[in-house]
């Protein structure tokens, strides 16, 4: 009996952790996804920002100089490929944590089966 709840116990943790597994895999797909989508959308601004010049142009309106264009796309990229790399960062950091939180899990897995005959359901603590 006490086998039986053992092995439904380790069961039901390791579907928690094939679920958060999955979660985490679609979760780098979608970042991955954010991160072309954030530089298309940066591709179609800068294209807007060409229109838009070309129009104030031929309106006679002023123009920003090319030295001045370059230092703000400059800026911009910097600070999109800064914040992707923060972001994918974390993330290969919450990988490599939940790693360790794997690794100590299988511990667990092996000194719950070393003691599993001495496990009373329902109790806990020392007793």
């Amino acid at each position: 009996m006490r086998k039986i709840i053992a092995d439904h116990m380790l069961m039901k943790i390791n579907n928690r952790l094939t679920f958060i597994e999955k979660n985490i895999v679609q979760d780098r797909d979608l970042l991955i996804k954010l991160i072309r989508q954030s530089n298309e959308l940066f591709s179609v601004v800068a294209t807007l920002h060409e229109s838009f010049e070309h129009i104030m142009m031929c309106m006679g309106a002023p123009v920003i100089t090319e030295n001045t264009q370059e230092k703000i796309s400059e800026n911009l990229n910097e600070s999109v490929y800064i914040h992707n790399d923060r972001l994918l960062t974390d993330f290969i950091k919450g990988l490599s944590s939940l790693s360790g939180k794997i690794k100590e899990f299988e511990k667990f897995e092996k000194e719950l089966e070393k003691y599993k005959d001495e496990l009373t359901p329902g109790t806990m603590g020392e007793s």
